[in-house]
């Protein structure tokens, strides 16, 4: 039995195999096409789809979240949060800002009542009381960093 290539095997294979081909530019028009079919994504852009990235628990049980993206620039998280129906997760303080929106169902971010379709932030530096939903929910979050570590 031959034993399976190694990495190194097969990186000098592929510079082995690129060596040995003479590039052949595209035609003209299918440079033109190519060009035209990516001149309205933005430069440094980044599309997640629906079956794509993991679903992982969160600091509840029960909860988990998916991270759509993380922004170094503005130190914030983008992700969505499934809460079970009957969940509580207990009042906390905000070190950045928190930008939520109910995509489904409905919670109470303490005092507040936001269902679909609603929108909710809290400033920096603030608190809000225990976070309950009775049905489930899904939620977009934007959070500063040191909040969503």
């Amino acid at each position: 039995m031959t034993e399976p290539f190694t990495q190194d095997d097969l990186s000098f294979l592929d510079a082995a195999l690129a060596a040995s081909v003479n590039p052949i530019p595209p035609p003209s028009s299918t440079r033109a096409r190519i060009l035209a079919a990516v001149r309205d994504i933005p430069y440094d852009s980044q599309t997640l789809r629906v079956d794509e990235g993991a679903w992982v628990p969160f600091r509840v049980p029960g909860v988990t979240a998916k991270v759509l993206c993380s922004d170094d620039q503005r130190n914030t998280t983008t992700f969505l949060l499934k809460i079970p129906p009957g969940t509580r997760m207990g009042a906390h303080d905000h070190h950045g800002s928190e930008e939520c929106y109910v995509v489904s169902g409905a919670v109470s971010l303490g005092g507040v009542h936001v269902a679909a379709g609603d929108f909710h932030r809290a400033a920096a530096g603030s608190h809000h009381g225990e976070l309950y939903t009775q049905n489930g929910c899904t939620l977009l979050l934007v959070l500063d960093h040191a909040d969503f570590a």
